[in-house]
């Protein structure tokens, strides 16, 4: 199954399959999602859900904490490299 994944600031629309992490969108499109680590470690990845946050897997506490200090504090704020997607979002990839 795919999902759909609008991007609101580029107004692109990609898809991915079931339970993919939103830095596969990179093999899409090359640096549509800018990431380093992928560990959640360098908050490069910082990504704004706009709609359908219902739809990517639960921030861990560990996520949480990092984008808090890095000034994220709302549920809306995650670390592309930590979530894994079940239905279709709307994302900012320039929070």
């Amino acid at each position: 199954m795919l999902h759909t994944i609008v991007l609101t600031n580029s107004a692109e629309t990609l898809q991915l399959p079931d339970k993919s992490k939103l830095t596969d969108l990179s093999e899409l499109a090359e640096g549509v999602i800018p990431f380093s680590c992928l560990s959640g470690i360098c908050g490069s990845c910082v990504i704004e859900v706009e709609c359908g946050l219902e739809n990517l897997s639960e921030a861990e506490p560990v996520e949480r904490t990092f984008l808090t200090s890095l000034g994220f504090a709302e549920d809306q704020y995650r670390l592309a490299c930590q979530c894994k997607l079940f239905g279709p979002i709307s994302i900012n990839t320039e929070p």
